[in-house]
Parts: structure tokens; C-alpha cells; sequence
């Protein structure tokens, strides 16, 4: 089985070196799990956190596929408190990171049977971490003091010096959206504990809420992805980039949408060493993404439905995937699809079709350091 595995590397670098793209491989989430999240270890080993039960009140369970393996690791529940994680509206799951000495961070919004007992307005964001490995995973606690009113779950980034951010967005209770903002909380100690939350960004562009958002640390910066509600009607994207310790974060703005309705939409990220790529659904079904500081950028036109919940990959080559549902709804199945990019920014190829996916599921792409995998 190890020469086997061995002949497929030797000959994916041959092709590799001779220009060509990398290859796309599909992996089932594990569990038999919906809403995967993945991250990648300097090894090349796939880290997965998804979800499985009942889409209102379900668990979370972590698992590990290491390089040049063909199974993962036997899953391990995150969540202590049964049933505390929720599924439904597929932007309300789970989110991963992985910091200093391989220790594995987990933020999720937490359900109805969560701990402390919530109601409408305090909802927590709960935040579980493993420091040996991914055997064990230490009793989630909540990360939200003031700053209450979540919705669109929460998104988590961690770095190898220890800090970790975690990110969600909020406003007092009798606000609308334009009133929401995007919070973070941080840890300098491998997420043993964290500063109060602060409000990230002080420009007033409200924020979607029911959009998910995303957070990533990646090209020497901590980045944070959402969208904005000014007006109730500028559902605009925006990337914020960390600035010097102690200081507030960077905007700006992406992608403009009027609407005066949620989308419910999602959005991505993905890094090499120095490269930064984005991901988002866009106006009539459509996606996009851009690398910013550059003139690449792209539409992906809807197909027969439209294309929801993108998941960004980038290689260092510049070759990058997105993979998508397609006609995916409230309480709707979707499936699969996916188009990879060359370094241009130029499809490679047509957009292509996978398998269903079960409702509220959504897909997770990463590049493993040979090839382009899509956890689904």
C-alpha cells in the first residue's frame, strides 16, 4: 500500500513539474457528518470537524486524515454538553483552527439545549479546544460577555505564536442590522483565556444577520471576512486585515449587492505563504472570488440553479478550486460543484458536478500540499 501511495506522489509532482493542474479529490466528511470545516497541518495531514444529528441540536466530532492515508482517524466528539451544537441555515456550523503546537480550536454558535440556558438574545458562542492532539477536547465555554445577540454563527483563527481570534456579529437587542457590528475576542495563551470582546472594525456598515462569516490567519495577518447590511439594503462584502498588536482592523470593501432581504449567504478564504484568496456569493446566484493586491479576480456564473456556499482553496503555483452546492435552499438538498482556476485566474476546464448533498450541508476545500481535496 506505501509503494502504491509513493508511485502516485512520484507521478503527481512529475505532472506538477510538467505545468499541469493539480488533481481534485472527493472525500466523504467523516461520521457520515453534514457542514464540514477542514484545516491542513504542515505535515499534510487533513484535520475535519463536522456535524452530525438532529440540525436544531446535534454534535460536533473531529477527526484527522493523515497524509498518504486513506481513512481518518476514529472521530472525537468536541462538544461536552449533548446536542449543544446547531446545523440549521447551514451558516450557523461549526468553525476550526490550528495553532501552536498543533493544538486544535473550535467555535460553534450554540443550540437550544446549550449551556448557560439562553434565551432570544443570548445565545452563546461556545469555543472547545484539544491540546493533545485530538484525542481529548476540554468542555466548551462561552466566549460572549456583553456583546450578545449572535446569529450567523461565528468564525475562529488562530496563529503558531499562540494567539487565537474568535469572531461573530451582534447588536443590542432592539437594533436592526444596520446596527450590528463584528466583534472579535482574543487569547495570547493558546486559548487558555480571552480579553473581553471588542468591536473589530468602527466603520458603520452594519452586518447581515442571518450571513454567515469567516476568519482566517494567513500571509502574516489575521483576516475576517463578512457581509454588510448599511441601510438594510448595501448587503456588501468586506474583508477586514489585522493591523499592529492592540489595534483595530483594516476594511475593505469587495463586492456591492442591493438587497433589502438576507441572503443567507456564506463566504471563504484560503492563504499560501504570502497570497491571500477570497470567496463569496454574489448578485443572481453567481460567485466570485478576488486576490486582493492583485487584478485577479473572477465570476462564476450560476448554472441551473443557483451557487451557494463557496469554499476556496489556493495552491502556492496560483492554481486555486472553488467548490459550491448548487440549488441548495431553506430545508433544500443541493449538490456538488466545483471549478478549478489557473494561475491567471483563467478556468481550467467546465465547471464540474459531484454527488447530492443532504440539506444544510455545505462543502470544505484545501489544498494538502500535492492536491486539491473537497471534504463534503
Amino acid at each position: 500500500m506505501k509503494s502504491v501511495v509513493a508511485l502516485a506522489l512520484a507521478l503527481a509532482l512529475l505532472a506538477r513539474s510538467a505545468g499541469a493542474a493539480p488533481e481534485v479529490v472527493l472525500v466523504p466528511a467523516p461520521v457520515g457528518g453534514i457542514q464540514p470545516v477542514a484545516q491542513v497541518d504542515a505535515e499534510g495531514s487533513l484535520h475535519v470537524v463536522s456535524f452530525r444529528g438532529d440540525p436544531a441540536h446535534g454534535d460536533l466530532f473531529y477527526a484527522v486524515l493523515p497524509r498518504g492515508e486513506s481513512e481518518f482517524t476514529a472521530a472525537v466528539r468536541v462538544n461536552a454538553t449533548n446536542e449543544s451544537a446547531i446545523a440549521t441555515g447551514t451558516i450557523r456550523g461549526a468553525s476550526l483552527a490550528l495553532g501552536r503546537d498543533g493544538y486544535a480550536h473550535v467555535a460553534w454558535m450554540g443550540s437550544a439545549k446549550a449551556t448557560p440556558e439562553n434565551d432570544h438574545h443570548r445565545t452563546p458562542l461556545l469555543y472547545a479546544r484539544s491540546t493533545d492532539g485530538g484525542k481529548t477536547f476540554e468542555p466548551e465555554r462561552n466566549l460572549i460577555t456583553t456583546a450578545y445577540g449572535l446569529d450567523g454563527g461565528g468564525a475562529i483563527a488562530a496563529d503558531a505564536k499562540g494567539q487565537v481570534e474568535v469572531f461573530w456579529h451582534a447588536g443590542p437587542p432592539d437594533s436592526r442590522e444596520p446596527g450590528r457590528k463584528i466583534w472579535v475576542t482574543r487569547s495570547t495563551d493558546d486559548g487558555e483565556t480571552f480579553a473581553p470582546e471588542i468591536a473589530a472594525w468602527d466603520e458603520a456598515t452594519g452586518v447581515c444577520g442571518c450571513c454567515g462569516m469567516t476568519a482566517a490567519f494567513g500571509a502574516g495577518h489575521t483576516w475576517a471576512m463578512y457581509r454588510a447590511a448599511g441601510e438594510r439594503v448595501h448587503r456588501d462584502i468586506y474583508l477586514l486585515k489585522s493591523g499592529a498588536p492592540g489595534q483595530l482592523f483594516t476594511g475593505q470593501r469587495l463586492d456591492q449587492w442591493e438587497i433589502e432581504a438576507c441572503p443567507m449567504s456564506a463566504m471563504s478564504l484560503a492563504f499560501t505563504n504570502d497570497q491571500t484568496a477570497a470567496a463569496w456569493e454574489a448578485k443572481g446566484g453567481d460567485l466570485a472570488f478576488v486576490l486582493p493586491g492583485t487584478k485577479l479576480e473572477a465570476r462564476i456564473p450560476h448554472g441551473q440553479a443557483a451557487r451557494k456556499y463557496p469554499s476556496i482553496a489556493l495552491a502556492p503555483d496560483g492554481h486555486l478550486l472553488v467548490a459550491w452546492i448548487e440549488g441548495a435552499g431553506w430545508q433544500k438538498a443541493g449538490h456538488l460543484g466545483w471549478q478549478l482556476f489557473d494561475e491567471k485566474a483563467e478556468p481550467v476546464g467546465e465547471p464540474a458536478s459531484g454527488p447530492p448533498t443532504p440539506v444544510w450541508s455545505k462543502p470544505a476545500a484545501v489544498f494538502d500540499g500535492e492536491r486539491f481535496v473537497i471534504i463534503h
